[in-house]
């Protein structure tokens, strides 16, 4: 990123440290075993999801040469409002779970008000913006990494496995989803 995005400070090191980083937590996110597959079977899985989804990272870090300005500018962007995004609503998520007189009750204040999985779609923000940066300097075959983490988090393991039984732990949740769009932020419909 450092390489395409001339930020002062982000050089090679940096970029390739922030790389290190992402597929570890990625690896770390899918860390659960998956429908009794072995250890080697889930690690291989992991390795190979980290790579396909860190394609655009990788991509930019081996650039020869910096993007078009415009292209920089739009996938910095998504990024960092990506990690804004992400980092207010779990900041606002874990406040209302902290406080026992919510327990039960449906969030939908902040950025949970507009979206049913604010945080999910700044990770989406996130994936998106690696992309263009990686897009601006010509690869374009690297897609595969935010298509891949939008189906992810939208079919695998963000909004439908978290929405499968939540409406029978919080009652309130049904009227929730009649108003609130599940993951692009929307104005809220009448009830």
């Amino acid at each position: 990123i450092g390489r395409i995005v001339k930020v002062p400070g982000i050089g090679k090191k940096t970029a390739e440290r922030l790389l290190l980083e992402l597929t570890g937590k990625l690896g770390a996110d899918m860390g659960a075993p998956l429908g009794g597959a072995n250890d080697a079977q889930n690690d291989i899985l992991q390795a190979l999801l980290a790579f396909v989804v860190s394609a655009p990272l990788q991509a930019a870090i081996l650039a020869p040469g910096p993007a078009p300005l415009f292209m920089d500018l739009l996938g910095a962007a998504l990024v960092l409002g990506g990690i804004a995004l992400e980092a207010i609503a779990d900041a606002q998520l874990a406040a209302f779970t902290a406080d026992g007189a919510q327990r039960g009750k449906v969030l939908d204040r902040g950025l949970w008000r507009y979206s049913r999985h604010p945080n999910y779609f700044g990770e989406f923000c996130v994936w998106w913006g690696f992309f263009v940066l990686a897009a601006g300097i010509g690869a374009w075959w690297t897609i595969v990494s935010p298509l891949l983490m939008s189906v992810l988090l939208l079919r695998v393991s963000g909004v439908s496995l978290l929405e499968k039984d939540i409406g029978e732990r919080r009652p309130g949740y049904a009227e929730y989803i009649a108003r609130t769009n599940a993951f692009f932020p929307g104005p809220r419909r009448p009830a």
